[in-house]
């Protein structure tokens, strides 16, 4: 009957012959518990199908796995997907104990995914019916999710016990580790009774506060599930709710009443699989024990999803919303960090577009400009989704396979030859500190780490580290074919880019080269779409044509020049000049509140010129070049440049949503999906500075 109505079930299977008197009562409680239980995060029971041999249990298949495997395959859950799917298994076990159910084996083994987002507790083998204050006196379940008392008291208050476990399921969830781990239950034992866990500091406050108050020893202090329901990590939380009580029996079916709309539609599916109201008043009496019964609460399950009555859990639906207001959120508020080098200060207001990273980095190399400062401290969010690549101090210019020799940047970012060799071509430099940040972002830690340079410098040359087995094997593969010792082993950008991990990727796009003196709108020419918008909005602020020609030859070191190019790069945005990659579409802001905005945030570098020597202001003067020279959306854009008596002020773009490195050392590595958005954008300004050359002539002058 199953089959005829091609509905995929689980089936747990039962040998009768190893069944004793107390594993018979136990599957008797398994049965009773979840025919008492009306929830959309409950594994629901069809059937009970007995032969000579065996007992089969006919269950509700979650095709989606174990949490257990999700989180041991690719690390630990995201804080948002942490509070999805705990606040699921959290309602569920509240209408447990509502009903007076100890399910008494919470753990991530028994919960199962039927969705991305949707989870359900399964597995009831150990549960019990038993009253608040009744106490217990077996032990059940994982030593690993056993509370305290289970090893202390000879009694257990069961709400109490399964309250601990939702803690230690918790804490699996947010780190991808146990709170207290040991190579045997006696150790294991040691560890829970004393009570000592590390929660790591990346965990948000309210989630660790949670944690502490669930995993309290004395039972009776421990947070109820009311509490842990109105706690304020999961305050802006509507939780799943349970089912009207529906009839497990079809036998209403074959009696004059009268039918709910679902009840109508089940009756009209049995009919058409040739079971009439004579079949089901032939199958009184046997319970979950008939193909009948089965049959009928299939089609019950599948008629209450579609109609929605088993409701999908309510914060799945939050979180769609939400991300429908983010399209038009016009910027992410995030703590602004500061560089240890050079102070950054922040004026007025912010606008900026998302895309992507691996677009950025294309852009630089196509330049021959290499970066050499490739690292998480330099990659700035602008929206959830985008970032760029700023921070031009060590910059230089370099034909492809010239040789540089100074020492730049970070040394745990640093190719073996920086340490190794007397010389280095400075795209191999770049690409290899690719690699150490795609690791940083998959992993949340680094490839090569060591207390001392000297020992760093060892662990880099021996070029020994190990990619955990929870990544993806194709992105296991990339960061292999990236470190590799020899640069000339190394892969290239363009092999980067063709890689099977990022191979459904469309990279961002560097930009049409503009004009980054505002001269060409005083003299008599054709304007384009955004050079009038550009020139009108100059108008509406005072700045005439007279104004302009009086600016000639200032280059970026004149206030009508910043304006100017704060206002194109406004106007580019919003006609979608600085091209959005699609895979960042979303983030898209509404572009007509943008046309109106009256101020712009920017940011600003301030060196104090007394201390620029010879060699810093080399430099500066090539991190300036470096910047007017690339045109790409993953590339943070320099305005203007002003001096004063003791000090020299970089007005540049600005990116509110803080560092990369920020971002996984508070909140953990990225997610697979994040990775590839965010490497891709790097990468491909990355190969904009590289790669797009401008006439050699044009280099020689900057450099």
């Amino acid at each position: 009957m199953e089959q005829a109505y091609k509905e995929k079930v689980a089936i747990k299977i039962l040998d009768k012959t190893k069944l004793d008197q107390k594993t018979q009562r136990l599957l008797s409680r398994e049965i009773s518990s979840m025919e008492m239980l009306h929830h959309p995060n409950v594994i629901r029971l069809y059937e009970v199908v007995e032969t000579l041999s065996k007992l089969h249990l006919v269950m509700e298949y979650a095709g989606g796995g174990e949490l257990f495997t999700k989180i041991s395959t690719e690390g630990r859950l995201s804080d948002t997907d942490s509070r999805i799917v705990f606040s699921q298994i959290l309602s569920a076990v509240k209408h447990m104990h509502d009903r007076s159910i100890i399910h008494r084996d919470l753990k991530a083994e028994n919960v199962f995914y039927t969705c991305n987002t949707c989870v359900k507790v399964g597995d009831f083998g150990f549960s019990t019916i038993s009253k608040k204050e009744e106490t217990l006196n077996t032990f059940c379940g994982s030593p690993p999710y056993a509370a305290p008392e289970l090893f202390r008291d000879e009694n257990y208050v069961g709400v109490f016990v399964d309250v601990w476990a939702l803690g230690i399921l918790l804490f699996f969830m947010v780190t991808g580790t146990m709170p207290f781990r040991a190579d045997t239950v006696a150790k294991l034992k040691k560890c829970i009774l004393d009570g000592t866990y590390t929660i790591p500091p990346y965990i948000l406050e309210p989630c660790q506060r949670l944690i502490r108050g669930i995993l309290q020893p004395v039972p009776a202090n421990r947070y109820t599930i009311d509490h842990i329901m109105t706690s304020e990590w999961l305050h802006s939380v509507q939780f799943p709710k349970a089912m009207e009580p529906f009839k497990l029996d079809p036998m209403y079916l074959a009696e004059p009443c009268d039918l709910k709309e679902e009840e109508v539609e089940v009756k009209v599916a049995l009919e058409n699989l040739g079971i009439t109201e004579e079949h089901i008043r032939n199958n009184q009496g046997k319970d979950s024990r008939s193909s009948i019964t089965g049959v009928y609460r299939i089609i019950l399950h599948r008629v209450q999803k579609r109609l929605a009555r088993e409701s999908v859990p309510i914060i799945t639906q939050l979180e769609l919303k939400d991300s429908k207001k983010e399209r038009h959120k016009p910027y992410r508020e995030i703590r602004q960090t500061r560089d240890n080098r050079n102070k950054m200060t922040v004026l007025r207001t912010q606008y900026i577009s998302p895309t992507c990273s691996s677009g950025t980095m294309k852009v630089t190399h196509d330049r021959s400009i290499i970066h050499r400062d490739l690292k998480a401290e330099n990659v700035f969010y602008t929206c959830n989704t985008c970032v760029k690549v700023g921070d031009f101090g060590f910059s230089t210019i370099s034909k492809k396979e010239e040789t540089l020799n100074t020492f730049c940047g970070s040394p745990p970012y640093a190719a073996p030859e920086l340490f190794r060799d007397e010389n280095y071509v400075g795209v191999f430099v770049d690409v290899w500190a690719l690699g150490i940040l795609l690791f940083f972002m998959v992993t949340g830690t680094m490839p090569f780490r060591a207390d001392t340079v000297a020992k760093l410098k060892k662990c880099i040359l021996d070029g020994t580290y190990t990619i955990p087995p929870y990544i993806l094997e194709p992105c296991q593969r990339l960061i292999r074919g990236i470190l590799q010792p020899v640069p000339a082993n190394r892969y290239t950008i363009d092999h980067i880019m063709t890689s099977e991990w990022l191979h459904s990727v469309q990279f961002p796009k560097a930009m049409e080269p503009f004009k980054l003196d505002p001269m060409y709108l005083a003299e008599p020419c054709d304007l384009k779409e955004e050079e009038v918008e550009v020139k009108v909005a100059l108008e509406n602020l005072g700045i005439t044509e007279e104004h302009i020609r009086n600016n000639q030859g200032k280059d970026s070191r004149s206030s009508i020049t910043g304006v100017y190019r704060i206002i194109l790069h406004r106007v580019q945005k919003r006609l979608a000049r600085e091209s959005v990659p699609i895979i960042t579409q979303l983030e898209l802001k509404d572009s007509k509140k943008e046309r109106h905005k009256p101020y712009q945030k920017v940011a600003i570098k301030i060196l104090d010129k007394t201390k620029l020597d010879q060699k810093t202001q080399r430099l500066l003067s090539r991190e300036i070049s470096s910047m007017e020279m690339l045109h790409h959306p993953n590339v943070i854009r320099l305005y203007e440049v002003v001096e004063t008596l003791s000090k020299l002020h970089l007005v540049m773009e600005y990116a509110g949503g803080g560092e990369l490195f920020t971002k996984i050392s508070t909140e953990g590595r990225l997610s697979d999906t994040d990775s590839r958005i965010v490497f891709s954008q790097i990468l491909s300004a990355v190969k904009h500075m590289v790669f797009r050359l401008f006439p050699w002539e044009q280099l020689c002058r900057a450099k």
